[in-house]
């Protein structure tokens, strides 16, 4: 069967579908994916040596890199979608796809979990944990049941008011460093400035404690696969980092139960606000936060004291009260994952254009 694979979103997004797109390729190896153009080079270090294609939609790029057109997809004998919303939606599919398979839009369910709904219509049931890490799951699981030694600082973020505030990273570093916890901090170019303020003012090389990523992504996942674990901005680097390493998430205003990193060990810390899941996310109201409270309410001893929590393998896919509002999630991705696994099993479905 001929099969094409539409996943035109963001780094992050990509890294969260790799478990989907991986679980698809391997049963069927001759099928081409296609994926926004910036994310080609990390495509190719994750799925090596398969068919990749360019398509890029305006409402999913912060710059004008659209072709003017989408490629006719009806040479397909099926297109699985790792994505849906306004734009990407049955009436788009049906204009350009002869069998196509699209994923339940909700915020409720981890991404891995919406996909599984889409990739097991084609290959039935697969192990998303297996399929997500390959051969560094038993790496990872030995880093996540041990206190680290040595701690990254993921700090990007895909929005402003994702970003965990700067006051906060050196009050942690600074903490760790004093309890003899090494300490990096992981950037993009694009905050490499910050990156190297924040480890001056920790007292750290801006130099040789910066791991500084770019399109080589297989020397700067190497780089990050020699720490333990790394703390992390709501970001496409965080996400980046959960291939190799156990990750601890600061979350704001982003649906947290869909969005956040993979794994059974990955933890995350959200405030229970009201105002959660931000209208930022939102078509059709407009965001007048100032204060972004949800994030800066989460202050260096919580982050600290979430680290020290030692992991149990029953505790996975439940949550505490680690500081008041706010909530330390143990294995975002495996809340309820049984029972979603097997809803999904049952949903999932075929569409024929008409």
């Amino acid at each position: 069967m001929n099969v094409a694979i539409i996943k035109p979103d963001h780094i992050g997004d990509l890294v969260l579908s790799s478990a989907a797109i991986r679980a698809i390729m391997r049963r069927h190896p001759n099928a081409t994916l296609f994926i926004a153009g910036k994310n080609r080079s990390l495509a190719r270090h994750l799925f090596g040596d398969v068919a990749i294609e360019t398509i890029d939609f305006p409402h999913l790029t912060k710059a004008d890199t659209s072709q003017g057109g989408y490629p006719d997809l009806r040479g397909f004998d099926m297109v699985a979608f790792l994505r849906s919303d306004g734009i990407l939606n049955t009436q788009w599919a049906s204009l350009r796809c002869r069998r196509f398979v699209l994923p339940v839009d909700t915020h409720d369910d981890h991404q891995s979990i919406i996909d599984f709904g889409v990739a097991s219509a084609l290959v039935g049931h697969y192990d998303i944990e297996e399929a997500f890490y390959a051969d560094r799951l038993e790496r990872v699981r030995a880093k996540a049941s041990r206190f680290p030694g040595k701690v990254g600082f993921s700090i990007g973020s895909g929005f402003h008011a994702n970003s965990w505030p700067p006051g906060h990273w050196i009050a942690l570093g600074r903490k760790l460093r004093d309890a003899g916890i090494g300490v990096s901090v992981i950037s993009g170019p694009a905050e490499a400035g910050l990156a190297r303020f924040l480890l001056r003012q920790i007292g750290l090389d801006p130099v040789r404690d910066l791991i500084l990523g770019g399109k080589d992504f297989a020397d700067f996942l190497g780089r990050v696969d020699e720490l333990d674990w790394v703390v992390a901005s709501d970001g496409g680097t965080g996400h980046l980092c959960s291939l190799v390493c156990p990750t601890l998430s600061v979350f704001g205003p982003s649906p947290f139960r869909r969005y956040a990193p993979f794994g059974t060990w990955a933890r995350l810390l959200t405030m229970n606000l009201d105002c959660s899941p931000c209208c930022q996310y939102s078509a059709r109201l407009v965001n007048g936060c100032l204060t972004t409270e949800c994030v800066t309410g989460i202050n260096a001893q919580v982050v600290m004291d979430a680290l020290r929590f030692p992991h149990s393998t029953g505790m996975v896919g439940s949550s505490l009260e680690v500081a008041p509002g706010c909530q330390l999630y143990l294995g975002v991705s495996h809340l309820d994952h049984r029972s979603k696994i097997e809803s999904r099993l049952l949903e999932n479905g075929v569409h024929h254009a008409a």
